[in-house]
């Protein structure tokens, strides 16, 4: 079940963070002040709009041919110490790290600012326990495996600075938004999904 998960958070990540890149964050009409904008009015006066998250279906799907060819192939004599990794903390904390790629995305195709700063936090400390946990067996792999969770963290942190947010009123809460550091950072984030599936596809497709 965790393989499983890891590849259906992968298969999503790709589209949905490119159409949320392109997405304007001025959509959120009174609940988002751009930087040097007008201040946006209270959580409890007014809701984001939640338009629906794009589905994986119509784009790009990071199973394909063309990605798949890219993936790492381990020498088969560590086929069982991958397997032992995939089980253990390590490939714990690598499904986490996926699984919150795609909470990423639903949050940034949904325009739910608040929620994507979250999001953002949440997959930094994430990938954070991944560069912490145990390496994976095989030498190449790892090595591109630990690059793109460097890479991840960055963008993670640039993701979650890009908003800030204030309290308004008494219930309220203001939303302000760097549109250009959030951009670039949802840009970032479907060339590193594919580099992690590049890293790390094969070790899915082990079975007990």
């Amino acid at each position: 079940m965790l393989l499983v998960a890891t590849a259906v958070g992968l298969c999503t990540i790709v589209t949905g963070a490119s159409l949320a890149a392109l997405s304007s964050p001025g959509g959120q009409a009174g609940r988002l002040a751009a930087v040097g904008g007008s201040t946006g009015t209270g959580a409890g006066r007014s809701s984001q709009p939640t338009p629906p998250v794009p589905s994986s279906s119509t784009g790009p799907n990071v199973t394909t041919a063309g990605i798949a060819k890219t993936a790492m192939q381990y020498p088969p004599k560590l086929k069982d110490q991958i397997l032992q990794w995939a089980e253990g903390s390590g490939g714990a904390a690598w499904s986490a790290v996926t699984a919150q790629l795609g909470s990423v995305t639903q949050a940034a195709g949904a325009r739910l600012y608040s929620q994507l700063r979250l999001e953002c936090a949440t997959l930094a400390s994430s990938v954070q326990a991944a560069r912490s946990a145990p390496a994976i067996p095989d030498e190449a792999m790892q090595r591109l495996y630990a690059e793109t969770l460097a890479r991840l963290s960055g963008t993670a942190a640039n993701c979650r600075n890009a908003i800030s947010l204030r309290p308004e009123g008494d219930e309220g809460q203001g939303i302000s938004v760097n549109k250009g550091l959030l951009s670039v950072s949802l840009a970032q984030f479907p060339a590193e999904s594919k580099e992690l599936y590049a890293a790390t596809a094969e070790i899915r497709t082990l079975r007990r």
